[in-house]
Formats: C-alpha cells, structure tokens, sequence
C-alpha cells in the first residue's frame, strides 16, 4: 500500500512540472459516457497541458440480484429454520483520475485516481421462511455475533469494501482530444479494496456491544453451514478489476 501510494503521489506531482507549464491549461472540455465493470458512467475531461489530462464524474451499476436460501439454518442454539436469501447489487461511485501521457501526440497513458462510494458491493438480506415473529426480537445468531433484526426477524448482511479506492492503471485514447468531436478511450487498471468483507450491524456476544462485525468462514460451520471457505476468500483479495470503454465528445 505505501508504494501504492508513493507511485501515485509521484504521479500527481507531474502537474506542476516544469514539462507542462508552457502549453494551455483548461482550454478545452469534452464529456462522455462509459461502460464498464463499474456500470455505466458520465465524465468530463479537460486538458492539463499536453502531458497531463484530468477526468472526473460517476458510475452507476444497475441493479441485478439472487434469490435462494438455506435449510435447516441453526439460529439458535438448538434452534433451525429456513432462511430466505435476498442479495443485491449496490455499486455506485465518484471518480476522479489523472492520465500521464509519455508523448505530446502518443494516446497511450498512465492513470492514477480513486473512486470513492458507500462501501458496500452487495446488500443481502436473510429472512427466516417461518410464520413465527416472536423469536425475532433476539435477532440471528451467527458465531459470536448476534446479528440485528427487524420485526419480520429480517437480518442484513453486506458484501463490503473501503469506501475510498485508490485506482492506478493503463490506457489509451485522448478523451479532451482538441482536434477530434468524438474521441474513444479504454481503461484496464485495479482499485485497492483493502480486501472484501462480509460485515453485519449486531451485538458482539462477547462484549455485549453493537457494532459493524466481521464474519467469518468458521461463523458458518459453527451452524452447519459450511461455505467451503468463500468468505475468508474474500479478505483475501486485495485488489477490484477495473475495465471501461467510453466515448467523449468535445463542447468547445
């Protein structure tokens, strides 16, 4: 991660570099759209020199989901159920990027950036399949977590990541491309996620306090669930996949 950063803070420092301050700085603006692993994306870009160019907007992922569930799920203690699984989507982010070209004229480029959202990928929600309501105000027992409930004994659970990520990549294509109206550009680049999570608001059993908790791999297995380790998988992943393809056309 610090040489993440260094790299990028490197980056960065070539705006105020002697290389650029001859040529014009802001002259021109193009807007544009995008599609990628994000969703779908507006932008607009402007000019930093002829080295530097800086682009900044939002992306928005369309909602898409799963439905399932799992059998004979041990509550509590003694205790099983059904429990109905309802995950969706919840990508959506503000971006903002800075493309380093090696040459005046050559499209191919350097970017570093963030994206920045509410960290949270997928938001799932388990609901017991049982008519029975007055077991709900104890809430779902996973491990040492006693996860939090609403009056239908329905819990939330969320794929989640750091709300800030730091994105640094390859490229090619001018999107503020002065002597072209529609100019084409592709990324393929990753974001620090810090590593996936599965995390839950309920009461640490252990300390008796509410907080947002961790689960683990071996929470399942404590109620015969077993997820072949998937969600310890996930905090191991350090990085998201970045690719999109987008089209700018220039306003003046």
């Amino acid at each position: 991660m610090k040489r993440f950063l260094i790299i990028s803070l490197a980056s960065l420092a070539l705006l105020f570099s002697p290389v650029a301050a001859s040529a014009q700085y802001f002259d021109h603006l193009a807007l544009g759209a995008g599609l990628g692993l994000d969703g779908i994306s507006l932008q607009a870009a402007a000019p930093v020199g002829d080295f530097v160019q800086l682009r900044i907007g939002g992306s928005y992922m369309p909602p898409f989901g799963y439905k399932g569930n799992i059998k004979d799920f041990q509550y509590q203690p003694g205790e099983t159920l059904s429990l109905g699984i309802d995950a969706r989507a919840n990508i959506k982010s503000f971006n903002a990027m800075v493309d380093l070209f090696p040459g005046r004229q050559t499209p191919f480029h350097f970017t570093v950036g963030l994206f920045a959202g509410p960290g949270t990928l997928v938001s799932t929600i388990l609901t017991p399949e049982t008519e029975d309501k007055d077991w709900a105000e104890s809430g779902i027992r996973i491990g040492d977590v006693m996860v939090l409930t609403d009056r239908d004994g329905a819990a939330k659970v969320n794929v989640g990541v750091n709300k800030v990520l730091p994105y640094l990549g390859i490229g090619t294509g001018r999107a503020a491309d002065k002597s072209k109206f529609v100019s084409f550009c592709f990324d393929l680049g990753v974001c620090y996620s810090g590593g996936l999570g599965l995390y839950t608001y309920g009461t640490n059993i252990k300390t008796g306090q509410e907080e947002y908790i961790r689960i683990t791999s071996n929470d399942f297995k404590e109620h015969d669930a077993d997820d072949r380790g998937i969600v310890d998988k996930l905090y191991g992943i350090p990085v998201v996949p970045m690719l999109k393809f987008s089209l700018f056309f220039k306003t003046f």
